[in-house]
């Protein structure tokens, strides 16, 4: 990662001075009552989403993970995304080549090996990382850079960075905390734009084999909200089953399957197991997610396992089952600081699709059902493709409320 560039991401700096600055930035913004005055924009971004679903079904992968990277960048630089923005499509290039890094593992076991040249016939991984040290540069500064142009002109939307400025910004122009607060935003910006994305559309992928639970919680929905209006977060709390298959989504749909890697700060004994100084240790969140001593059936998606009324809430042991926020989003020192941001998106997107849409199998020429696509990208975040699907709007009025609240907002 190194080798590439990366190591100013949060999640590679080492415990230290450095390490506090930029989680000290990053939960503040995304952990705090300001995470609330973010609420408008994800809901506002997610009707545009629906919007742009019901206008064209088909692309609909394209709509939803657009959504994330389209509130994140809004969130933290003030920058409004339009279609092929160069700037959402930057951090897919930072994601892909981090994902690609673990190809070249050996360079851990043979760290020699980084100083041969690029024109060594086998060393293809120095071109692979001069390339990826260029968008890494690109997406550590030049998102910051806009907005600091964008306020010179006065033409600045309030978001993380704008509030920063504001606070540090000196009178002879130089900027308190800059190189730590640039690492810590893009780091937050690069962390947003796919991991939530692949949550939503395991949501898909869900709901098409399980139309059981998509009418449970369509009906919940049209019980509480209506159906003249969408969900707003003021909802939430009266919408459980809704929230309940956001959790379990969270659960069974693991996105950082061994969480992020850890270092021992000192010599520790652990059942028994000597772990050195400097050891790389990996929380297995898969097989937490998973284990049948606390949850009925784990291969199953089952929302209501999280309804406290519902027998698979009732535990094959007397241990209490975690929540999946809390393994979900890693732990300790560097749990995932926009994890309440992550939620509240996930939430928004769920109970509206919900409200908005029937999401079916698509049937062949033959007629014939067409199962979806369950194949997961492996990697340190995983993805997940699309699944060939019917999108269709449950109403004609609701169909038309999304493109009212649509024009609206513009």
């Amino acid at each position: 990662m190194d080798l590439q560039g990366w190591d100013w991401v949060t999640i590679n700096v080492p415990y230290g001075d450095t390490f506090r600055k930029h989680t000290t930035y990053q939960h503040r913004f995304m952990n705090s009552p300001e995470t609330l005055k973010y609420c408008d924009v994800q809901v506002a971004e997610t009707r545009k989403m629906l919007a742009k679903i019901l206008n064209s079904p088909g692309e609909y992968e394209q709509h939803v993970k657009r959504l994330p990277g389209t509130v994140v960048i809004l969130n933290i630089y003030g920058h409004r995304v339009e279609k092929d923005d160069k700037y959402v499509e930057l951090g897919r290039q930072a994601v892909r080549y981090a994902a690609e890094s673990k190809q070249y593992f050996y360079l851990d076991v043979i760290p020699w090996l980084r100083y041969f040249p690029e024109w060594v016939p086998f060393v293809k991984f120095q071109g692979v990382a001069r390339e990826a040290r260029k968008v890494a540069q690109a997406l550590r500064f030049n998102l910051y850079e806009l907005t600091k142009k964008r306020i010179a002109d006065g033409a600045a939307e309030k978001s993380m960075t704008s509030i920063f400025l504001a606070e540090n910004t000196q009178n002879d122009g130089s900027v308190l905390g800059e190189p730590e607060f640039c690492a810590a935003a893009a780091t937050l910006f690069n962390g947003g734009v796919d991991t939530t994305a692949t949550a939503i559309m395991a949501f898909v992928l869900y709901m098409l084999q399980n139309p059981d639970a998509q009418r449970c919680a369509q009906q919940e929905i049209d019980q509480v909200v209506g159906t003249e209006r969408l969900p707003t977060f003021e909802d939430e709390e009266n919408l459980p089953y809704t929230r309940a298959i956001c959790e379990e989504i969270l659960r069974i749909a693991v996105i950082t399957p061994l969480a992020m890697p850890h270092s021992s700060t000192s010599d520790d004994v652990y059942k028994g197991y000597r772990i050195p100084v400097g050891t790389t240790v990996l929380a297995n969140v898969w097989q937490m997610s998973r284990d049948e001593h606390l949850f009925e059936d784990p291969s199953s998606f089952k929302p209501e396992r999280w309804l406290p009324d519902s027998k698979y809430s009732n535990k094959k042991s007397q241990l209490r089952a975690p929540r999946p926020r809390d393994f979900a989003f890693g732990f300790g020192r560097r749990i995932c600081p926009g994890q309440k941001w992550a939620e509240q998106l996930l939430f928004i997107a769920v109970a509206s699709m919900l409200a908005a849409l029937n999401i079916e199998k698509a049937v062949d020429e033959n007629g014939r059902e067409i199962e979806p696509n369950n194949e997961y990208l492996q990697s340190f975040v995983r993805t997940l493709g699309s699944s060939k699907c019917k999108i269709t709007p449950r109403s004609r009025i609701i169909a038309d409320i999304i493109s009212a609240s649509v024009e609206n907002a513009s």
